[in-house]
């Protein structure tokens, strides 16, 4: 959920921090908001464990993705 009105950017980030995916999700509006990862970013990815990085504006929050194939 947003705060305020804000340019975001999701990254998929391997365990060293590189970058491996994103996507600019361009200006959203305050408010809440869903975002599905679409199966073709899913399918350059090996199973292991990733970091999820959602940045808002000033805002980051991180959270752990696991795929398994």
């Amino acid at each position: 959920e947003l705060a305020q009105r804000s340019p975001v950017i999701l990254e998929i980030l391997n365990l060293t921090g590189q970058r491996v995916a994103s996507s600019n999700e361009g200006v959203k509006q305050a408010g809440p908001h869903r975002t599905v990862i679409s199966p073709s970013v899913e399918s350059r990815l090996a199973s292991g464990v990733y970091v999820l990085r959602l940045r808002a504006g000033d805002a980051t929050a991180s959270q752990p993705l696991v795929i398994v194939r």
